[in-house]
């Protein structure tokens, strides 16, 4: 046949510490099947903060469950079509998810669409060209196995 099998698609976790406070990663452990880097040139960081001196720096309960409403409402955004989902760190105060788009302003404007509805968050958000995929990368070969 000659073709080799892709890898699947797998999500993987790891602990670590930041400041003294436990983190959680949440991670591609390998960029997506039909998924050309060259497509995706930008990295979004879509960070939501929140107070750290509660629950050792982790969200508190409501604001968990507010943030998986995000998360579902945007699932879009990140299967490949629009973008790409690579990476959620939560700790030390913050939830962080890492995207990689095509377009920064269409993902956006995408995003607004997608939350219409939804009470107003408090997303911050930045892009920059990261063409090679390099902070994804540089996470995931910072992360051991057994983290």
């Amino acid at each position: 046949m000659g073709t080799s099998t892709p890898p699947p698609d797998i999500w993987a976790t790891a602990t670590g510490q930041e400041a003294a406070r436990p983190t959680i990663y949440r991670y591609r452990k390998n960029r997506p099947n039909a998924v050309g880097v060259a497509d995706f040139p930008f990295a979004l960081r879509v960070a939501w903060p929140y107070d750290a001196s509660v629950r050792n720096g982790m969200p508190p309960s409501e604001q968990n469950e507010a943030q998986v409403r995000l998360e579902d409402a945007i699932d879009c955004l990140g299967n490949g079509e629009h973008g790409c989902l690579m990476l959620v760190f939560t700790g030390n105060g913050r939830k962080e998810w890492l995207y990689y788009a095509r377009d920064p302003q269409q993902w956006m404007a995408i995003l607004s669409t997608c939350l219409a509805g939804h009470p107003a968050y408090p997303l911050e958000i930045e892009h920059w060209p990261d063409r090679e995929w390099d902070t994804w990368q540089d996470f995931t070969e910072s992360v051991t196995d057994g983290s």
